[in-house]
């Protein structure tokens, strides 16, 4: 019990921590924001495996049939973090961005015979840009008079987070099942600004934010077959149901003048 109090507070302790975009990347403008791998270090370390795995210490968020095969004996806590270095180069700007963010904080143990528990949160999507584009106003501007520009700002922050919980089961031998539940929240900001070297033109500044409010539910199945003494093969599927998240949008709009 005192290592699922420990665990449970070292994952309301990392909310905080996540609050924080993990990417810089200006193609999380669109939609929700860069969707974060959904997996743990040892699934990207076997290139991705993760639907037919299960091991007995080891957590397998993606398919939650696979945590009924946890060690009886075991209490697993696992945590990941990662580093982001991203070179941008356009036109002979150039732009380096280095980011931090933990990736996921997760704990599992078998509660019964044939029945394991997991529980955890990570990022779902990550929002984290800022740049500038810059262009004359007449497209065809006259080289021997002074000709006005405008530059457009656009920067992203936030993301949506999830924290979960899961249960699989094997009701028979090599054939088990599970589910995720998860709530997901979070709020995302997008600005634009709209700017001119005249300054008797007015600067339009538009603000949306979002806040998010849902949930996820995903399901798994598994079946292993023996195939010797020291091999077997396993199978595995996923299913998640798809709706719509809950979402209130709200746009502000600022037109200044600096005259």
């Amino acid at each position: 019990m005192k290592k699922i109090l420990t665990a449970a507070l070292c994952v309301a302790l990392s909310i905080t921590a996540m609050a924080q975009s993990g990417t810089n990347s200006p193609y999380s403008q669109f939609g929700l924001g860069t969707l974060s791998p959904q997996s743990s270090s040892f699934n990207r370390s076997m290139n991705g495996l993760a639907y037919g795995f299960h091991e007995h210490n080891q957590i397998n968020f993606q398919n939650p049939a696979s945590y009924s095969a946890l060690d009886s004996l075991s209490f697993i806590f696992d945590a990941g973090v990662s580093l982001q270095m991203t070179n941008f180069d356009e036109n002979g700007h150039k732009k380096n961005a280095n980011n931090g963010n933990i990736e996921y904080i997760n704990a599992a143990f078998r509660a019964f015979k044939h029945v394991g528990v997991s529980f955890g949160l990570m990022p779902y999507t990550n929002v984290g840009y800022s740049y500038t584009s810059r262009s004359n106003v007449n497209p065809k501007p006259n080289p021997s008079l002074p000709e006005p520009t405008y530059s457009n700002t656009f920067n992203g922050t936030g993301g949506i987070r999830q924290a979960y919980f899961g249960l699989g089961w094997e009701p028979f031998k090599g054939l088990a099942i599970g589910a995720n539940i998860a709530y997901l929240w979070g709020n995302l900001e997008r600005t634009v600004v709209n700017s001119y070297s005249d300054s008797y033109i007015n600067t339009l500044s538009k603000t949306y934010t979002y806040e998010v409010k849902s949930y996820k539910a995903d399901f798994g199945l598994q079946y292993t077959q023996k195939l010797s003494k020291k091999n077997a093969i396993t199978l595995g599927l996923t299913y998640s149901l798809g709706h719509k998240l809950n979402s209130d949008a709200v746009c502000n709009i600022i037109s200044k003048n600096s005259q």
